[in-house]
């Protein structure tokens, strides 16, 4: 029987050891999305004969399963699974189409369901430096429109230097939050700010009179640079569009071709805002029955 026991900021290194064999470019794979949002999804993890595996408790929906990572014998693992499963339904999610391939060579698989409000939208780097073209001409015009207006703003990579200021920001942010989700999810971003060291993540804030106005936080994998929280005051015009652009140029080194800006959780407003920097894919995830 695998033991599962609940993730915390104390398995950080354990379970970033095991992550280091993932593949999967979606978000949920990446250690920064994992260990911020664990509370929200009672993330629990099992390390067992060199394979990692995550289960997550849906609000209001199933149990769920990832597929097992590491240097391991994957299909042991899944036996495993089977067996630690028995007598209920053994749900995988969320899981990538290559995923749904990879299962089934071990399994028959009953039911996969596209969820549309997970999927992760994905830009050209290079194109969230600038917003070139007339596709991207209005993101452009907030832009330039900021630059204008605070020709003085700094930009910074976050540091011990800043940390204390982005918090005061976040404190400034929350007093406009009226939603129970939005402000628990503020509570997952203090987090990361106050364990910034052991997130190992990274960042990028904007300064206007010595104070921030905006900060991005996220990470690398591959060719891939991913955004995990992108925060901006709606009292400076553009200031959204400038923390994009500074977070891409900061970190889209030489190897980077896409970031990854996660999914809009079925929020229309959200969505509205990725689709409009004209993303080059949606990354499908699926909740899948065997």
């Amino acid at each position: 029987m695998l033991r599962f026991k609940p993730l915390t900021l104390a398995d950080y290194d354990a379970v970033c050891k095991y992550l280091a064999y993932e593949k999967e470019n979606i978000c949920d794979t990446l250690p920064g999305t994992i260990f911020m949002w664990r509370h929200h999804f009672g993330t629990a993890f099992c390390i067992d004969e060199d394979m990692l595996f995550f289960r997550i408790t849906y609000p209001d929906g199933p149990v769920a399963y990832s597929v097992p990572c590491g240097p391991g014998n994957l299909g042991i693992a899944l036996q495993k699974l089977i067996r630690h499963t028995e007598g209920e339904n053994l749900v995988f999610s969320p899981i990538t189409s290559g995923q749904i391939e990879l299962l089934k060579d071990h399994f028959t698989v009953a039911q996969c369901q596209n969820i549309r409000d997970w999927a992760d939208y994905v830009y050209d780097v290079t194109a969230m430096q600038t917003f070139p073209g007339k596709k991207l001409h209005g993101q452009r015009n907030f832009l330039n429109r900021f630059n204008k207006l605070y020709p003085r703003a700094r930009v910074e990579a976050i540091s011990a230097d800043n940390l204390e200021l982005c918090r005061q920001f976040l404190d400034v942010y929350e007093a406009q939050v009226r939603s129970e989700g939005a402000l628990a999810e503020l509570g997952y971003v203090r987090e990361v700010l106050d364990y910034y060291d052991l997130y190992g993540m990274l960042g990028t804030c904007v300064l206007v009179d010595g104070a921030v106005i905006a900060f991005a936080i996220g990470g690398k994998r591959g060719d891939m640079l991913y955004e995990h929280i992108e925060k901006a005051s709606r009292d400076y015009p553009g200031a959204y569009q400038k923390i994009a652009s500074e977070f891409a140029k900061m970190y889209g080194t030489s190897e980077i071709r896409f970031v990854n800006r996660e999914d809009d959780m079925g929020n229309e407003s959200l969505r509205t805002s990725k689709l409009a920097y004209h993303p080059v894919e949606l990354l499908e995830k699926y909740v899948v029955y065997v």
